[in-house]
């Protein structure tokens, strides 16, 4: 029991100690890693990788 308890208590430490790689795009604003963008009728518009799209010059507004 004690023991379990031991590898409970090292396996949540790890958990929380372990960095979530945060990647901002244009604007800092937050996206997945791999997300992209393209010119779209002389317009940059972004994908942010969680299906949401947005306008590079303005990236919360749209």
């Amino acid at each position: 029991m004690k023991f379990s308890a031991i590898t409970l208590l090292s396996i949540i430490t790890a958990a929380l100690a372990a960095p979530t790689p945060v990647v901002r795009g244009p604007g800092g604003r937050l996206v997945l890693e791999g997300a992209g963008c393209t010119l779209v009728q002389g317009r940059t518009v972004c994908d942010d990788g969680f299906g949401n799209t947005f306008f590079e010059d303005d990236p919360f507004s749209s």
